[in-house]
């Protein structure tokens, strides 16, 4: 079937059952295959929960009316090239088992790049983070990327049941307080490719935003003299959905035992933590990492987004091992790398 047979159309907040039909049913194609097991509509969960400024996504439909496929593609303005610019970030591209080597995922791919130079014009740069091993998506990428300049990784933690001491105070903090937690992570991730600026009145609303009375976002932050000296984005992810491990690269498969990072009943229940500290505070990040670990209620994996050439590389439970997920980012439109900085991580 030729990928003109296909009909495209945009997302409709009717389009939950769809889209959880497609993501439940497909494993994504990395190294380390995951099926996602949702608990509440997708559609509400990305429009309302996705820390981006505004998001559309795109249906397939084959002739016979099934979905076939579908992508999202979010907006916000990120570093790129070492100054601001507008970002169109391609996220959730899911082709049927049924319909692949049609393709439909280059299609999908094609219809995001239009729509954003459409909406936000010719200067827009497009991003792709892709799990190595997904040779289907790698070779989606080939097809509109100019190359693959950065690299970062997910690190899975497992959590703990012992809360650990500390030598500072560590808490969520109310949204009143959010001014000064935006200003530390704006100026740790600063220089750092990919990084979008956070706004306290955009991860003010975030923070409150919930989805079927469940609120994900929130802000904590390790204070020592009344200063924040170091702090994290988290997100309890495993509120709204959880991520099946569905199969795993030879090296795993044939090893004795499984690496501390997937679980054994292998069902990832997510917390997403961003971290950053003030300089001198490397041991505030770590104990806050720590903190983390142990108060990550119905969470069995801590999951850090960070680039292990940046600063983040300098605290110890942040080692890169087997069970790390490496991701390449795609793009297109940024003709100037930058060589001699980190990469920011990404939620979205």
């Amino acid at each position: 079937m030729s990928p003109g047979t296909f009909e495209v159309r945009e997302v409709t907040p009717d389009d939950g059952d769809t889209m959880k039909r497609l993501v439940e049913s497909n494993p994504d194609g990395g190294d380390i295959q995951f099926a996602p097991r949702f608990s509440v509509d997708p559609y509400e969960m990305y429009s309302t929960l996705m820390p981006v400024d505004d998001f559309a996504g795109f249906i397939a439909e084959a002739p016979s009316g099934d979905a076939a496929g579908m992508g999202f593609i979010a907006f916000n303005d990120s570093r790129l090239g070492g100054r601001i610019r507008p970002r169109g970030y391609l996220a959730g591209l899911m082709v049927d088992h049924e319909y692949r080597g049609d393709g439909l995922g280059t299609r999908l791919a094609t219809e995001r790049i239009e729509y954003a130079e459409e909406t936000v014009g010719d200067d827009v740069v497009i991003a792709a983070a892709i799990q190595s091993g997904n040779d289907a998506s790698m070779g989606v990428a080939r097809s509109w990327a100019d190359g693959f300049p950065y690299e970062y990784v997910m690190h899975p933690l497992e959590t703990r049941v012992d809360r650990p001491s500390t030598s500072h105070t560590v808490r969520t903090l109310e949204r009143r307080e959010l001014s000064e937690f935006v200003a530390g992570i704006n100026s740790f991730y600063g220089d750092a490719e990919l990084f979008v600026p956070y706004r306290t009145d955009r991860f003010s609303e975030l923070v409150a935003a919930a989805v079927d009375g469940k609120s994900v976002h929130r802000a904590d932050a390790v204070i020592a003299d009344g200063e924040y000296v170091a702090g994290a984005h988290v997100a309890d992810q495993y509120e709204l959905t959880t991520q099946v491990v569905e199969s795993l690269p030879p090296e795993l498969e044939q090893a004795e035992e499984l690496p501390p990072s997937i679980p054994e009943e292998m069902e990832i229940r997510p917390t997403y933590v961003v971290p950053w500290f003030k300089p001198g505070y490397e041991d505030a990040a770590q104990q806050l990492i720590e903190y983390e670990r142990a108060v990550a209620d119905g969470a069995n994996r801590l999951m850090i987004p960070f680039d292990p050439d940046g600063p983040l590389g300098q605290i110890d439970p942040l080692t890169v091992d087997e069970g790390s997920i490496e991701l390449n980012w795609a793009l297109r439109g940024l003709d100037d790398p930058v060589e001699d900085t980190f990469v920011a991580p990404s939620l979205g």
